[in-house]
C-alpha cells in the first residue's frame, strides 16, 4: 500500500483529513501529514524526501501563502479575510522560492503531485484590486516551469480540481461561492476526489 506525503498549509490539511475519510483509505493508501497551517514556503515542514520509496506519492500545495510582500494587509472581519492591499511580493522572492522548491522536488525519486494555489480574497465589492486575478494567474502558471523539467513531477490547476466538469472553474463569482470565507472550501470532498486518481495511478 502506497504512503501519500502531504505538505502545504491550512489547505493541505484540510485535504488530508478529506481523502482519510474516503473509501479507498488504509486500502489502496495511507497518509502522512506534514501539514501546517500558515506556513509559508520558507517554514514548510518536509519529510526526507530522498528516502521516500519510489511507489510512493508526495502532495505538495507549496506557494499559496507567499504570494503578497505583507500579510498586514489581511484582515479578518467576522468570517471572511480581507485583502485591504494588494502589494505582491518581489519577483526575485517568488522567482527564489520556485527555485528551491525545484531544487528540493528534483531530490524525489517518488510521484510529486504540486497544487497550484487557489484563489483568495475575492472577499466583498469595497477590496477589488486591479490586476490580483492576473497575478494569481502568472504566479500559478509559473508552476508549470517545474513541471517542465523535473520528469515525477505532475501540476495540478487548481481551477479543475474545483470544478464539478472536467473543465476549469474561471468565474471567480462561483469559485467565491465555494469559499466560506474567501480563502478556504465549505466543501473540499470534490477536490479530493478529483485528485485521488492521480494518487492511485
Amino acid at each position: 500500500m502506497k504512503t501519500v506525503y502531504v505538505i502545504g498549509s491550512s489547505h493541505a490539511h484540510r485535504i488530508q483529513l478529506v481523502l482519510k475519510g474516503l473509501p479507498e483509505y488504509n486500502t489502496e493508501f495511507n497518509i502522512l501529514s506534514f501539514a501546517k497551517g500558515g506556513a509559508k514556503f520558507s517554514n514548510l515542514v518536509w519529510p526526507d524526501l530522498e528516502s521516500i520509496d519510489p511507489s510512493d506519492v508526495v502532495l505538495v500545495f507549496p506557494l499559496g501563502n507567499d504570494l503578497l510582500k505583507n500579510r498586514d494587509h489581511i484582515k479578518k472581519r467576522g468570517r471572511i479575510f480581507h485583502l485591504e492591499r494588494f502589494e505582491p511580493v518581489e519577483d526575485i522572492v517568488f522567482r527564489t522560492c520556485l527555485y528551491l522548491l525545484e531544487q528540493k522536488l528534483s531530490k524525489c525519486r517518488a510521484k510529486v503531485l504540486v497544487v497550484t494555489s487557489f484563489y483568495r480574497h475575492f472577499c466583498c465589492r469595497n477590496h477589488t484590486h486591479q490586476g490580483w486575478l492576473g497575478y494569481q494567474n502568472l504566479r500559478n502558471a509559473q508552476l508549470f516551469y517545474i513541471q517542465d523539467r523535473v520528469p515525477n513531477v505532475t501540476v495540478l490547476n487548481h481551477k479543475k480540481l474545483v470544478s464539478d466538469r472536467n473543465t476549469e472553474l474561471r468565474d471567480t463569482v462561483r469559485y467565491r461561492e465555494l469559499q466560506y470565507d474567501s480563502v478556504h472550501f465549505r466543501d473540499y470532498t470534490p477536490i479530493a476526489r478529483k485528485i485521488l486518481p492521480y494518487i492511485l495511478g
